[in-house]
């Protein structure tokens, strides 16, 4: 137990080394969560503007053959 609370306190550092590296953790984190969140939303927005593309090639093709 004694070997937990010495590596916790880390020579008394512990103090200013755990907020730092959770907040490093957290903004890892956020950013990571976001990225996929913007990926997801450029994903449906090609699909949707993709979509309207072919929609209307096969509006010209179907007017250029009646």
């Amino acid at each position: 137990m004694k070997n937990i609370v010495t590596f916790i306190n880390m020579d008394g550092y512990g103090f200013y080394l755990w907020p730092a590296f959770s907040l490093t953790i957290f903004i890892l984190l956020l950013m990571a969560a976001i990225g996929l969140i913007k990926l997801k939303a450029s994903e449906k927005a090609l699909n949707k503007v993709s979509e309207g593309n072919n929609k209307k090639r096969k509006e010209s093709k179907s007017e250029t053959q009646a």
